[in-house]
């Protein structure tokens, strides 16, 4: 059997759903092709790069995605083909199935079905599409829960969840290293708390701020390290001024991966209370995975997709995102008890390698059409 994905994100374009898509392409021996947007035709083994919007035209921006998906499903004789945005990808995807005879499958990830809400022919064009479909797949247990409110009982019998993955290699620590790490920095003595992400609201940078603030009237020796950019930066760095935390909170917008690795060996939690923000969400956090790999424990918001990633008072502590106080809670309750630290870090990087596994989850995924 063989699969085309057609999807608008797709390495080496950066996020959580383009990591998605293209580690299911990677295990899956040879099954999936991936149509994917791109402004300039290229080809790669496989992977086909074609222009599959037009945001000039007034109406219809996805007709070029026609020719496109015809060309591949003549060219790879494809058996099922895969909705990777439900809008706007998902009609012309549909209406070629229907011509060509081929089952479809649409996968969801939170955000991409939280746009069709709230406008009607959004709303009609999507839940008719998730009807229709053959296969649905949800990366988290929350974005099935919502759609499953649209749907009959036999339409949500065609629902699967598949989480996203990570590649299950354990980090090798040099305790010399991090030591030096540590004396450069001047973390000596102070629990380390790591936040990665991309700087925006949902991500709760600023509500850890505020709670680390408050964490440090009964916890004085805590360190913040926020690693990444984006349009909150500047409000957080101001945020930092004003609580003068300057000591205690630190913002590198330029790490690269080395940089990111030291960081995380050295830190002792890793902090991003990812929180939903009208419709829109974390789908899943493959962060928490990444620091679970480090075996390092996490805490996390409770919101969204972010419950298949973190188990509560098992590979770390959810918080609501919401509460300064709540978040505070568990920054001190980390920073107090090191063998709490060290059972949920444990847990989570066994969770990790046994559960996340991407080579397994891709098989997965090919064997719901069998």
């Amino acid at each position: 059997m063989k699969f085309l994905l057609v999807t608008m994100e797709y390495a080496p374009f950066y996020g959580g759903v383009a990591h998605y898509y293209e580690h299911l392409f990677k295990y899956a021996d040879g099954q999936i092709v991936v149509l994917a947007h791109n402004e300039e035709k290229s080809d790669e083994l496989n992977v086909y790069r074609r222009p599959l919007l037009n945001k000039n035209l007034p109406c219809f921006k996805w007709l070029p995605s026609f020719k496109a998906i015809i060309e591949v499903i003549k060219k790879e004789k494809i058996d099922t083909i895969i909705v990777g945005n439900i809008l706007p990808l998902g009609l012309p995807v549909f209406i070629l199935a229907k011509l060509f005879r081929k089952k479809t499958a649409i996968i969801l990830h939170g955000l991409d079905y939280g746009i069709t809400r709230g406008n009607q022919r959004k709303e009609r064009l999507a839940d008719c599409l998730l009807k229709k479909a053959d296969k649905i797949i949800c990366a988290n247990h929350y974005v099935a829960e919502l759609i499953k409110e649209n749907l009959s009982s036999k339409e949500i019998a065609k629902i699967h969840i598949i989480n996203p993955g990570i590649e299950p290699i354990i980090p090798a620590f040099d305790e010399i290293k991090i030591k030096a790490f540590k004396e450069k920095n001047n973390l000596t003595d102070k629990t380390v708390f790591l936040f990665v992400g991309r700087l925006v609201k949902r991500k709760g940078a600023d509500m850890v701020i505020s709670a680390l603030s408050e964490a440090l009237k009964k916890q004085t020796n805590l360190f913040l390290a926020i690693i990444g950019n984006g349009p909150e930066q500047e409000n957080l760095e101001k945020q930092i001024a004003v609580l003068k935390l300057q000591k205690n909170i630190k913002i590198f917008n330029n790490a690269d991966e080395v940089e990111k690795d030291a960081w995380f060996r050295a830190c002792d939690v890793f902090i991003m209370t990812a929180r939903q923000i009208g419709h829109d969400f974390e789908g899943f956090g493959i962060v928490y995975l990444e620091a679970g790999l480090y075996g390092k424990p996490v805490i996390a918001g409770k919101a969204g997709g972010v419950t298949d990633a973190v188990i509560d008072n098992v590979t770390g502590l959810m918080v609501d995102p919401e509460s300064v106080d709540d978040i505070a809670g568990a920054i001190i309750k980390l920073a107090e008890y090191e063998n709490l630290r060290n059972k949920l870090g444990f847990a989570g990087r066994e969770r990790a390698i046994k559960d996340f596994n991407w080579q397994k989850l891709s098989h997965k995924f090919i064997n719901l059409f069998e």
